[in-house]
């Protein structure tokens, strides 16, 4: 299956995009979780619905996302 090339600014929620752009700083999901005040789980479904709209199975791939829409 091919990724979704959707773009992440609309297919994406507030929040969502917020732990990509911590993931693409390179923080763990545990850096992601204090930083932003929810817990380590949360980060993991957030990052998680994220692969499932745009069919991608890594944090690379998600990063790659940003990179493609230009943020």
């Amino acid at each position: 299956m091919l990724p979704d090339r959707r773009n992440a600014k609309t297919s994406c929620s507030p929040r969502e995009i917020e732990v990509l752009r911590r993931v693409a700083e390179g923080m763990t999901d545990d850096q992601i979780a204090r930083t932003l005040g929810i817990s380590r789980r949360t980060v993991r479904t957030h990052l998680e619905r994220i692969f499932k709209k745009h069919g991608l199975h890594s944090r690379a791939a998600a990063v790659g996302i940003l990179r493609n829409d230009q943020w």
